[in-house]
């Protein structure tokens, strides 16, 4: 990240190393959308297997898998309503007319 200069504040946005990762990051996972599309399927395997795994999948990653969505699903609102309150506060200061955001 670039450093804010006293002339005036930084520009926020992609480079080029971002796009980099980017870029990757959507083909690594189109990669396996594809391998697991064009891997041989039994001949068996219906919609029931497909959603439920086959009902063969342990507790614990099913466990940590609920586990992990539902702290998604409750923190990301909480984590949205803090820092709006915290750039009120902010805002509210004398020394952000200084340096605004």
């Amino acid at each position: 990240m670039e450093e804010q200069s006293a002339s005036g504040p930084a520009k926020s946005g992609f480079v080029l190393a971002d796009y980099a990762v980017f870029a990757a990051m959507l083909l690594i996972s189109m990669g396996i959308g594809l391998f697991q599309a064009l891997r041989k399927i039994p001949a068996k395997a219906t919609a029931d297997d497909f959603f439920t795994g086959g009902r063969s999948m342990p507790a614990v990653p099913v466990g940590l898998s609920l586990c992990a969505s539902f702290m998604s699903a409750v923190t990301h609102p909480i984590l949205t309503t803090l820092n709006v309150k915290v750039r009120q506060q902010v805002a509210s200061t004398p020394e952000s007319r200084i340096y605004p955001p």
